[in-house]
């Protein structure tokens, strides 16, 4: 009885607290949409390589390209996505000659993903 009380008790503890120690999370569907200040179709034309200083974090790569369509928010026709942040377990990268839907916000000067990869 005495371990189930404490297995019950552990698992409660990590349910409940589990996002306070993540320095990533998953956020909902809805979280996703609503955080985003822009959400776009783009074609992404070329990747550089960079090192771009933002809020948080770092970012080693510039995806250039194409908006296809804006579903909320502007996002000027030619544009660069800044990824591949120093985060390494949770962050997006971008292909050439590829169309992404995107969930983006502004870190500083730079446009980058919301939610690491998942944006």
């Amino acid at each position: 009885m005495r371990y189930a009380c404490l297995g019950i008790t552990t698992l409660l503890f990590l349910v409940t607290f589990n996002s306070a120690f993540a320095k990533a999370r998953f956020m909902p569907k809805g979280e996703l949409i609503e955080t985003a200040e822009i959400i776009a179709v783009v074609e992404v034309t070329k990747i550089n390589d960079a090192s771009a200083q933002g809020t948080h974090w770092t970012y080693r790569q510039a995806a250039e390209g194409l908006t296809v369509r804006t579903l909320k928010g502007q996002l000027p026709m030619r544009f660069i996505i800044h990824a591949r942040k120093n985060f390494i377990c949770a962050c997006a990268t971008y292909e050439a000659n590829a169309r992404y839907l995107v969930f983006l916000h502004r870190e500083g000067k730079l446009v980058t993903t919301v939610n690491h990869q998942l944006g």
